[in-house]
């Protein structure tokens, strides 16, 4: 096992970054009830490095990523707890590691911004994946996991 992550829309369910059997990398969702096992995305690049829920508005997607060779790794989307996934293009990077999400309030607003760490820097997008730009400055060239730190008041 490489990742492990979940949904609150499956809460009997429980994904992990496994192996097909070719040695490849893959996804096996499990369901806690009876251990019935389903093994899915087999022949991925590289073993699932994250699997993460992001929670954002409630709508509970997940994101996956799969560190690459030389082609830029694979970074997935899924909405409806990891049944279909989506490539997300464009991240730029050749290793994703680890995401997480944070939240801006304003007046008017919330907005919700997933960042995503890597071989090079921490990239954020607002759009779901769409486009991804640079996130902070003076960061280490590359990154393993990015949290989130929620203050209390």
């Amino acid at each position: 096992m490489s990742a492990v992550g979940w949904s609150p829309d499956y809460p009997d369910q429980l994904i992990t970054g496994s192996v097909d059997d070719q040695g490849r990398g893959a996804l096996a969702t499990t369901q806690i009830s009876d251990g019935a096992t389903v093994l899915s995305l087999e022949h991925q690049p590289g073993l699932f490095t994250r699997i993460d829920h992001t929670g954002r508005y409630g709508n509970h997607e997940l994101w996956a990523c799969i560190p690459g060779g030389e082609d830029p790794g694979v970074v997935l989307k899924s909405s409806n707890g990891g049944a279909l996934w989506d490539n997300v293009m464009d991240h730029g990077f050749i290793a994703p590691r680890s995401f997480a999400t944070a939240y801006t309030d304003t007046p008017l607003d919330t907005v919700a911004y997933t960042l995503l760490c890597g071989d090079q820097d921490i990239r954020t997008t607002l759009d779901d994946g769409l486009t991804w730009n640079p996130f902070g400055e003076g960061l280490p060239a590359t990154c393993r996991a990015v949290f989130i730190r929620r203050g209390c008041s």
